[in-house]
């Protein structure tokens, strides 16, 4: 399926030049070869995920928006009649992280419709999330050259990469520590409370060892990108633009820069924002 986009978000000629500026979507570096502050290939990712998430012109069912409210609703393949592939269990836990998924794409979609209809003007979509992504795709163009577009396309395509792993990876398995008695790294589903080593069998409490896997990094500066992984890995649902978020709303600050110029953060005041029942 070919997704839309405007003519001035293809591919540059051959004979463009750089000339020094770089998009402004954080971790892309690629070379700026219009007046736009964000890349043509960033603008045609942001294409691709809005795409992805309304399935197409009217909508046909397909779309990432489709899927996650039927998962929420549990009318999906995890529903209540799970055909003996999965325990109820785990498709209660699914349908919970399946609804915390459509807040923050809901969320992140109504935020930008809301800066970029303050500028342009016009009717507003309908609260649904296909209606959003399909209303926001008409305007990439338009968003590549605003002062905030590299904001904007970083959180819409973080939100839409965070849809497709709630609907196509609900089973992932995430480190849930070491083993007290061996040693060896243990993995359990992210709603377990309980983990078995592989190796000898004995158990121990998922929380309390993610719990404490946190504490002991809390000191540590990384980038809004490694906090969102080490969160992921523990089995928490956060994306590095919403790292990026916490900052830009003044809730966590850098402490210094790294490679590239990229601001460093505490990995503790980034659980404090993200996770505040958290006892790291």
């Amino acid at each position: 399926m070919t997704s839309p986009h405007t003519p001035d978000d293809r591919a540059p000629s051959p004979d463009t030049t750089d000339d020094g500026l770089r998009c402004e979507v954080p971790d892309c570096d690629d070379p700026l070869t219009d007046d736009a502050p964000v890349c043509a290939g960033c603008g045609y990712t942001l294409a691709i995920a809005l795409h992805a998430l309304h399935g197409g012109p009217r909508g046909n069912g397909q779309g990432l928006d489709t899927e996650l409210e039927l998962a929420a609703a549990r009318q999906s393949r995890t529903g209540e009649s799970n055909m003996g592939r999965r325990s109820a269990e785990t498709a209660v836990a699914f349908d919970e992280r399946a609804s915390e998924t459509v807040a923050v794409v809901r969320n992140t979609l109504s935020t930008w419709v809301r800066l970029v209809h303050g500028e342009v003007g016009g009717r507003l979509p309908d609260d649904t999330l296909g209606d959003m992504a399909r209303w926001l795709e008409r305007f990439i163009g338009w968003i590549r050259r605003s002062d905030f577009g590299g904001e904007c396309v970083d959180e819409i395509v973080a939100a839409v990469r965070l849809a497709e792993r709630t609907v196509d990876r609900p089973e992932q398995k995430v480190f849930a520590g070491e083993c007290r008695r061996c040693g060896a790294p243990c993995y359990a589903r992210p709603e377990s409370q309980r983990a078995r080593c592989g190796s000898c069998g004995a158990e121990h409490g998922v929380r309390a060892e993610r719990e404490r896997i946190l504490r002991d990094a809390a000191d540590r500066l990384v980038t809004a990108a490694d906090a969102a992984r080490a969160l992921r890995a523990v089995g928490y649902e956060i994306t590095d633009a919403m790292v990026r978020g916490y900052a830009r709303r003044g809730h966590i600050r850098s402490e210094e820069t790294g490679s590239a110029g990229r601001p460093l953060y505490r990995l503790g005041d980034v659980l404090d924002i993200a996770l505040p029942d958290s006892a790291a």
